[in-house]
């Protein structure tokens, strides 16, 4: 009798987990498009990573949900993931290993969650990362011993800051970097200095885009990025091109502005 009883118990939590297992795979949208395979999770009020996303899923997609923390190994399950979107959760707890097996992701949107600073080098596993849109405040709070873990990322976007005239130090370290995307979704700065580009003077920056609502340049403000080809500042609403037009003596005619 005994025996029965245990054996029921157990085929009673394999159907449990078995039922639940199906009713939660159909949360997530699968599809497939010229081998490249994506799991949609976003916008479902998940509050856990999700399981059941194939193990050759190339893009997960997880915005617009309630998770708040990002635990060890969050998704060793999909060692294959190119592309991960993490926007507009409320995440604030994230360890050092949270995106451990990454080896393959190359692109990661992290905007607007709860974090308010980075305690551990939590990019570490990211090593193939290649682009990055994240807020400018949390990015320059990365531990400075661990600067290494951004030097292969190629293509950047962040928002808010900087908190002073100047971009924070940690772009002298993205020695890879050849695009900059800064303003969209926010920018705090007023006038554009001659140290406000400081950082990026070590860069391979070959485009810088603005989003700010700056109202004057200095003359001397691009000398760090003078090796630019391509300048964007058509989102600088108060800017008048009278106020920029001294400051582009430094690119000798050799970069497009628009």
């Amino acid at each position: 009798m005994d025996l029965q009883r245990v054996t029921c118990v157990l085929l009673m939590l394999f159907i449990f987990h078995y039922t639940n297992g199906f009713v939660y795979s159909t949360l997530c949208k699968v599809s497939t498009f010229n081998g490249y395979v994506t799991c949609d999770c976003s916008s479902l009020g998940l509050e856990i990573i999700p399981s059941d996303c194939p193990s050759n899923t190339s893009y997960i997609n997880l915005s617009d949900n309630s998770l708040t923390e990002l635990k060890p190994c969050a998704f060793c399950q999909s060692p294959d993931v190119k592309k991960l979107n993490l926007d507009n959760c409320p995440i604030f707890r994230i360890t050092n290993t949270s995106f451990a097996q990454l080896e393959s992701l190359r692109v990661l949107l992290f905007r607007h969650n709860s974090l308010v600073s980075f305690k551990s080098n939590v990019f570490e596993c990211l090593s193939n990362l290649r682009v990055l849109k994240i807020s400018h405040e949390l990015l320059a709070s990365y531990p400075v011993e661990f600067w290494s873990d951004l030097s292969n990322i190629s293509h950047l976007y962040t928002y808010d800051g900087p908190k002073d005239e100047r971009f924070g130090k940690f772009l002298s370290a993205m020695k890879s970097l050849i695009y900059y995307n800064h303003g969209i979704g926010g920018c705090e700065l007023q006038k554009i200095h001659n140290n406000t580009f400081e950082s990026l003077g070590n860069t391979s920056l070959k485009a810088l885009e603005l989003g700010c609502s700056a109202r004057y340049v200095e003359l001397n403000a691009f000398e760090p990025v003078k090796y630019l080809s391509n300048l964007s500042l058509a989102n600088q609403l108060y800017m008048k091109m009278s106020n920029v037009f001294p400051a582009l003596h430094v690119f000798k005619d050799k970069v497009w502005i628009h």
